[in-house]
């Protein structure tokens, strides 16, 4: 690593480790001593260490997370998603269940409706009897 690079690491890492951040700007003006290419760096460290603390408290796209989590388990029981082509998904793999409104069973699972289907498989909505929840498998 270079010697400018790596005196930015190291000046980042005191700074997060060793400082609250209020002292973050003085410490830098400071330990950089007019080097404006080195404390441009640290500053930059500074920053994206800030924002990184913060991403998960912002969704990627504001509105989907709401939106899906009241769609998700609000449809009425179907055996295709919404959206669908029309191709009918073939479910020959649960075993028949008593249960009015159920799809079939898959081990101790009550399958009640097709959430999603894709190139990698089927996502479906039942009741998990051993944990007494509705659960995506």
């Amino acid at each position: 690593m270079p010697a400018n690079l790596q005196k930015a690491r190291e000046l980042f890492l005191h700074a997060v480790g060793k400082l609250p951040p209020e002292q973050w700007d003085g410490f830098v003006a400071e330990a950089c001593k007019g080097d404006a290419e080195l404390e441009r760096q640290v500053r930059h460290l500074l920053q994206v260490h800030r924002e990184a603390g913060s991403f998960l408290e912002t969704p990627a796209v504001p509105g989907v997370i709401e939106e899906l989590a009241g769609q998700a388990f609000d449809r009425p029981n179907q055996t295709e998603p919404a959206g669908g082509d029309g191709e009918d998904v073939s479910l020959d793999f649960l075993t028949p269940s008593e249960k009015p409104g159920s799809l079939g069973r898959l081990g101790h699972y009550e399958v009640q409706e097709v959430i999603g289907r894709g190139g990698m498989g089927i996502v479906l909505r039942a009741f998990d009897e051993e944990l007494h929840r509705v659960v995506a498998i």
